[in-house]
């Protein structure tokens, strides 16, 4: 399921664990939280960016914690039993990995940063759409205050 390069599944698989999680955190009353990471600059080149983040991120969370690349532009991490201040500093050490790698976009090596959005089961959401939902607002929100930033909600 996951290559040796990276462990990152696709969009279906990640629904489908993220559904599975829900379940779990219900049934024994567990949370879990979600970050959502996307670039702040518009990249060009083979499209090997976002799996490039994925594998970034890989090397910063537990074996156990799922990371989906959602779209050609979003990469989400399901952090199991982690409560929204724990995501919060993982996501710091998320967004400060992507900042200090050089990505190849072409013939070119570049610098990028990235936004993220983090929300927590069941405080942020109880469903999958909800938590998804959320989490998209967050990352819009760092996006929108200047990027190269996280943002979580204040409730």
């Amino acid at each position: 399921m996951f290559g040796a390069a990276t462990r990152s599944i696709d969009s279906a698989l990640y629904h489908y664990l993220l559904d599975l999680e829900i379940r779990r955190a219900i049934r024994y009353s567990h949370f879990f939280s979600i970050c959502h990471v996307g670039l702040d600059q518009l990249h060009d080149g083979d499209g090997s960016v976002p799996s490039t983040v994925a594998e970034i991120l890989s090397e910063t969370v537990r074996e156990t914690d799922v990371i989906g690349l959602l779209n050609e532009q979003t990469v989400s991490v399901l952090l199991h039993n982690t409560e929204i201040q724990n995501a919060f500093q993982v996501a710091q050490r998320f967004r400060t990995r992507v900042a200090d790698q050089t990505f190849s976009s072409g013939n070119v090596q570049v610098r990028l940063t990235a936004s993220v959005g983090g929300v927590c089961f069941p405080t942020h959401g109880n469903n999958a759409a909800t938590l998804l939902l959320r989490a998209g607002e967050m990352l819009a929100t760092a996006k929108l205050h200047g990027g190269n930033q996280v943002a979580v909600p204040l409730e």
